[in-house]
């Protein structure tokens, strides 16, 4: 279906049937730009970095949202395996993610290894994913170099749905809220910030079951317990170089709330430390940012969950892979910098050091007080390491619609 409401650049409505029952394998397609020129999408939120938020309505009621969608949509392209990364992920989202040895080998004259096959990605790997078309180029190509969302990727109302009845939620409505084009160049969604872009329209596409079926399923309907992700967001300020900062939050956003888990991204705020003139460098600013001697204490209900703060890079990966799934990262991603990286690294991936430092761990409590406690140590004359950063603490939260009498609640449960 087409958008009922569009708007370019701003927002795309799509109001569902009612009367109906719906397979919960909405897909929606044709998201992307068009420049007056050929130019590049981020590579690792892909053409997803252009929405802002993606909302599911039932008339004004909200049944499921993501107000933080393109940076949550980058952690989602980058846990998958390599292989399915550079196979599958990066065509649909148009990331460009996923590494590959490329190069020869180099024998000096005593038949000892000079120089091996450098890590690589992006262009320097056969197929390059993350193309914005040009106006000159032709309808097809503008469509292939489009992306492909299943909103269940982002929703857990429809990811935990079987079917959604609109006997029930007769006025559903999905709703793509864009990113403008100065924060498209902001964020680094886009390379080029000198360029101008029209935004493509998308559509929906969605499915119904008809017949005993459908009958069936909606008489049966009781209402589904799903994940939700929100998001809290804190400032931490600039750091002199030597010098060892300490902060500590209350954090309110997830009281009285089940969180089963927690992910602290690292959003730099200097937009120098991500551009190179009027380019976008690596993940610009929505992957998470390296820090030296960062530590992180939470305590939740008077009750520190860590038995002392987390620090080291591995100790935080093994905890974020844990929790979160395996993070597809290359040597020295979540670190503050690789010795030598030239001789291992493509220019295109010394770019990305320290630009996938996630922080994941579970929380399986009720939170009734939060208190985040964020410790690092300025590096003089390293503006990465010496920048403000917007510390965004990500949760999955539980909710569930309770059907009764021909009605429903939303609650956190």
């Amino acid at each position: 279906m087409d958008a009922s409401v569009y708007v370019a650049g701003r927002r795309a409505e799509f109001r569902l049937p009612s009367d109906a029952v719906l397979k919960p394998n909405f897909r929606l397609l044709n998201v992307g730009l068009v420049g007056a020129t050929a130019d590049e999408y981020n590579p690792l939120t892909g053409a997803y970095g252009i929405i802002e938020s993606i909302q599911l309505f039932d008339g004004s009621q909200p049944l499921d949202q993501d107000l933080e969608f393109s940076r949550y949509a980058g952690l989602k392209n980058a846990l998958h395996s390599n292989a399915e990364t550079t196979s599958n992920v990066n065509k649909l989202a148009k990331s460009e993610l996923g590494y590959g040895a490329v190069g020869p080998t180099i024998f000096d004259e005593t038949g000892a290894i000079s120089r091996h096959p450098l890590i690589s990605t992006g262009e320097n790997l056969t197929v390059q994913n993350n193309i914005i078309p040009a106006t000159a180029d032709s309808e097809l190509v503008k469509e292939q170099r489009s992306a492909w969302l299943d909103v269940r990727s982002c929703l857990g109302f429809l990811r935990q749905s079987s079917v959604v009845p609109t006997t029930l939620y007769t006025n559903l409505r999905l709703v793509i809220n864009y990113k403008s084009q100065a924060q498209l160049k902001l964020d680094g969604i886009v390379s080029d910030s000198t360029k101008a872009f029209t935004y493509a329209r998308p559509f929906l596409c969605y499915e119904t079951l008809e017949g005993d079926a459908a009958a069936q399923f909606s008489r049966d309907y009781k209402g589904v317990s799903f994940n939700a992700v929100e998001t809290a967001i804190v400032h931490v300020p600039t750091v002199a170089g030597g010098a060892t900062q300490q902060r500590s939050f209350n954090i309110t956003g997830f009281d009285d709330k089940y969180v089963d888990k927690m992910l602290l991204i690292q959003e730099p705020l200097d937009a120098a430390t991500y551009r190179d003139g009027n380019l976008n460098v690596g993940y610009g600013n929505q992957g998470s940012v390296s820090q030296n001697k960062q530590k992180l204490q939470l305590s939740i209900n008077g009750r520190n969950i860590f038995p002392q703060s987390i620090e080291g890079k591995m100790n935080r990966l093994a905890m974020t892979t844990e929790a979160w799934g395996k993070l597809n990262i290359s040597a020295g991603q979540n670190f503050i910098g690789v010795q030598a990286s030239g001789e291992m690294m493509s220019d295109e991936m010394t770019k990305r050091i320290g630009e996938l430092d996630y922080t994941g761990f579970f929380v399986r409590n009720v939170v009734r007080d939060l208190k985040l406690t964020y410790d690092r140590e300025g590096v003089a004359a390293e503006a990465r390491l010496l920048q403000a950063l917007n510390l965004r603490l990500v949760g999955v939260v539980r909710r569930a619609v309770i059907v009764a009498d021909g009605s429903y609640r939303v609650l956190y449960v």
